[in-house]
């Protein structure tokens, strides 16, 4: 998934050209930031809450910082992609996959608690 995610957020400009091409690089850039930042958030939730790692959470908290992104990643900074996949992988995630349990959502590979 997150290499179609370069298809997807990096495809949308359209084109090429020697400005599309900039704007498709520095989208590009920052899927990969905030899908880094999602997966070290799940990394440092699983550490210090779990004591262990999990690697469905730390996926889920890449795709989770893939999603958080996609709207703003044209026009985020480098700083704030990292902060929006790490948000994403530490607080967001982990906070609706904990609420979809409590609510008895039958969602067996959160994919609620990844698009909430």
């Amino acid at each position: 998934l997150w290499i179609g995610w370069y298809g997807f957020n990096a495809g949308s400009t359209v084109g090429l050209s020697k400005s599309r091409g900039i704007t498709a690089g520095i989208v590009a850039w920052n899927t990969t930031l905030a899908a880094s930042g999602g997966g070290f958030g799940a990394y440092c939730f699983c550490y210090c809450v779990y004591k262990h790692l999990d690697t469905t959470t730390i996926c889920n908290g890449i795709l989770g910082g893939l999603v958080s992104v996609t709207a703003s990643c044209d026009i985020a900074t480098d700083v704030e992609a990292l902060l929006i996949g790490a948000i994403a992988g530490m607080v967001w995630y982990p906070s609706f996959s904990k609420f979809s349990r409590w609510i008895r959502l039958d969602d067996p590979v959160d994919g609620f608690a990844v698009h909430a």
